[in-house]
């Protein structure tokens, strides 16, 4: 047998695992900066079509309560620990493709009828969430247990 394929082959799984070591796996995302608004952060919600949640406002969530907490309150610390707040937009991946999306990590195919569009848009998904919230459904987001517990001490 030939030595020299061997120092070939050894060479070359060498310096690909040495090009494996130096490339960083991940990127980092870009925060985006939402415009200082009244829609930003303070009224993102402006209702959903449902017997249980006539349109309202973020504002007029202040008055709305789940589970002793103020709706206001659990869907801001929804939104914070599932996106950061718009900032990651992609979570629960498997085999390098997400299987959450937008503000707060909807899974689409769990959710047929919310689009890719509506999840990613703050208002629309925002919308869904105090939906299933109230539908008594947010278990579906696995914070919503640990908000719950943090908003009440």
């Amino acid at each position: 047998m030939n030595e020299e394929p061997l120092l070939t082959r050894g060479v070359i799984g060498l310096a690909i695992l040495l090009s494996l070591l130096i490339t960083p796996i991940t990127h980092r995302v870009t925060e985006y900066q939402l415009p200082e608004t009244e829609t930003s952060q303070q009224v993102f919600l402006g209702g959903f079509d449902s017997p249980t949640l006539p349109q309202k406002t973020l504002a007029s969530l202040e008055e709305e309560w789940h589970r002793g907490v103020r709706m206001s309150a659990l869907l801001d610390c929804l939104w914070l620990e599932e996106s950061s707040r718009g900032v990651n937009m992609y979570g629960d991946y498997w085999k390098g493709k997400p299987l959450a999306y937008g503000h707060f990590q909807i899974h689409l195919w769990q959710h047929p009828t919310v689009s890719y569009e509506c999840a990613m848009d703050l208002e629309c998904s925002a919308k869904y969430v105090v939906h299933e919230v109230f539908q008594n459904r947010g278990w579906q987001w696995t914070p919503y247990e640990r908000c719950i517990k943090s908003l009440t001490k």
